[in-house]
């Protein structure tokens, strides 16, 4: 009888032996779909399209194929936050990592639209489901991609190669901490892709943490927890360089 309500000792141990175990092989598993997805993605030279305008004002300041009596390179720079991270590239003549930092921004792409499916739809890491879904994302980034990344008007977010609209990426990463009620870790995503690149994400910055406050406050009925969401936000708005300027940036 003592067993029959305790459980075999043995059987718990197994239980809870096999718990971290499956745990690790879903972690394994959606690590390696993210990883096969970031490597098999088509990645531009350097300087395709308007990348080489996004890197030209770090060139210019480092001097880089001597840009630095170039006109536009000493224009007023509308992406300062991008445009530092790009001249530590070329001041330590690493320029290549930029094709590493745009794998690291494809791993996080796949990892946070995982993540928000899997929370949306309750779909368990490793379940037919989650093959089902893995399957459906990898044939639309490759079979018709032009939908898949190519946004609407030439206004895309991915692109192939590191820009400062790759990370919108971070939108999505907010949007799965909401979700998952990490209100502070949403909010901070939300600044990361409005300060990097301002004109392209501040507008929906605002309104999704708009959306954010209403949720908040529908949920909880606290306006003061909601407000404080919002005025977060609008601090990141108020220091973007972007704020004082409204220059056209394209994606």
């Amino acid at each position: 009888m003592k067993s029959e309500i305790n459980g075999n000792p043995t059987d718990l141990q197994s239980t809870q032996q096999k718990r971290p175990n499956k745990t690790a092989n879903q972690t394994i598993f959606i690590l390696i779909a993210a990883l096969l997805f970031a490597l098999s993605f088509t990645y531009k030279p350097l300087y395709t399209d308007n990348q080489n305008t996004k890197f030209l004002i770090a060139a210019g300041q480092t001097n880089h194929g001597q840009l630095s009596q170039d006109w536009l390179a000493n224009s007023i720079d509308p992406l300062p936050i991008f445009t530092a991270i790009i001249r530590a590239f070329y001041e330590l003549n690493t320029i290549e990592l930029s094709y590493a930092a745009f794998l690291l921004l494809l791993l996080l792409y796949f990892l946070s639209l995982n993540a928000i499916a899997e929370k949306l739809f309750s779909i368990q890491t490793g379940s037919r489901a989650s093959f089902i879904f893995i399957l459906l994302f990898f044939s639309l980034h490759y079979a018709i991609p032009s939908v898949a990344t190519g946004g609407m008007a030439y206004q895309y977010l991915l692109g192939n190669y590191f820009q400062p609209c790759v990370f919108g990426i971070f939108v999505f990463l907010s949007i799965n901490s909401f979700l998952r009620k990490q209100t502070l870790f949403s909010s901070l995503w939300l600044s990361v892709a409005a300060l990097l690149h301002p004109g392209a994400y501040i507008f929906p910055s605002l309104l999704l943490t708009a959306s954010y406050g209403f949720i908040i406050y529908r949920e909880q009925r606290s306006l003061l927890r909601a407000l404080t969401l919002t005025a977060m936000e609008s601090e990141v708005r108020a220091v973007s360089p972007d704020s004082r300027r409204r220059l056209p940036i394209r994606s």
